[in-house]
């Protein structure tokens, strides 16, 4: 018989010439987690299926989590609640005068897009201010929350009034729709000012606690409205026409009222005037509108100017009531130098 050469005992090292299986393809010990693959599929149990390696889950099943829509109408209710009453007055009737508005868009309630526009901003200023006022932000503004209620709440009421004078004194234009929203606008001014009024605002109190210049300048107001109230009830003028003048010049008025309130460096009351400036621009704007309609479409009568006269004289007064007070202001706090006496 042929030498089939030397047989390797289990006491003799392994042979170098001899291939050493791969760790990784032997088989698993026994309990060990790891899956066979090159041996081929697991040994099947006594129903024919692999046995599991992962561990059992809990009995009992967990708790559905809160929608982000749930957990958001969760917080503005605690929001709401935290509000006080005078707050909540105030955020919602900015909320029901923001609405009116809205709903009056597609019925052409109002003929004037910067009308629209006024008024739901004012009425989005104090929803802010009614809602985080009481936050340490709102607090620390250089302009007080009451003084910036006071100029939002009004220009609502201000062009709310008017605008349901323009419908009284021309319903066969805008009907018993336009008196209806006009009149519902009213109720929700009405209940911005007393929601104002609750947090401190204080407009006669303003107006009438200031020096003489500021009362020429709330003077100059008065001839404003009723300037744009006779030019309104005789329909000779409309609130498109109207809506930004009147925004801007009780604007300019308030603002040289509460000028001893509000922090910075130069006079506020001069701001006040700057803002009376604009509104002598449009003035002036009105005049040339009035003017060419006498030269071309119709032939205009003294009495037809009385509205525009006197608002022109309103605006005048504001300036000059805004710009003396400020003088005033300025002159208390820089004190002329004495000078070199010069021998």
């Amino acid at each position: 018989m042929l030498d089939e050469g030397p047989r390797q005992t289990p006491h003799d090292p392994p042979r170098a010439d001899l291939p050493v299986p791969d760790p990784v393809d032997a088989a698993p010990d026994e309990g060990s987690t790891i899956p066979a693959t090159a041996a081929g599929p697991a040994p099947a149990t006594e129903m024919g299926a692999p046995p599991s390696t992962t561990l059992p889950g809990p009995t009992s099943a967990a708790a559905p989590e809160a929608s982000g829509a749930a957990l958001l109408a969760a917080d503005v209710r605690g929001a709401w609640s935290g509000l006080e009453p005078t707050a909540r007055l105030l955020f919602g009737a900015s909320a029901a005068a923001f609405v009116v508005v809205l709903a009056g868009l597609p019925m052409s309630v109002w003929d004037s897009a910067p009308f629209a526009l006024l008024v739901m901003a004012a009425a989005i200023v104090t929803a802010a201010t009614a809602w985080f006022g009481s936050t340490a932000a709102w607090r620390s503004l250089p302009i007080p929350l009451p003084t910036i209620e006071l100029m939002a709440t009004h220009v609502v009421a201000v062009l709310a009034v008017f605008k349901l004078i323009e419908v009284l004194f021309d319903l066969d234009t805008d009907g018993v729709v336009g008196l209806v929203v006009s009149g519902a606008l009213v109720v929700a001014a009405g209940a911005l000012l007393i929601a104002a009024q609750r947090r401190g605002v204080k407009p006669l109190g303003s107006l009438m606690s200031g020096d003489r210049w500021t009362s020429i300048a709330a003077i100059g107001l008065v001839l404003v409205l009723l300037g744009w109230a006779f030019n309104l009830s005789i329909s000779f003028w409309s609130m498109g026409g109207a809506a930004l003048p009147l925004a801007v010049m009780t604007l300019a008025v308030l603002t040289v009222a509460e000028a001893p309130r509000i922090q910075s460096p130069v006079p506020v009351a001069w701001i006040g005037a700057g803002i009376a400036v604009f509104g002598a621009l449009l003035a002036l704007g009105h005049w040339g509108e009035l003017t060419t309609l006498g030269r071309t479409e119709i032939e205009l009568e003294p009495f037809d100017f009385l509205g525009l006269v006197a608002w022109s004289v309103g605006v005048a007064l504001v300036i000059a009531g805004g710009a003396m007070s400020g003088r005033t202001v300025w002159a208390a706090s820089h004190p002329a130098d004495p000078g070199v006496v010069k021998g």
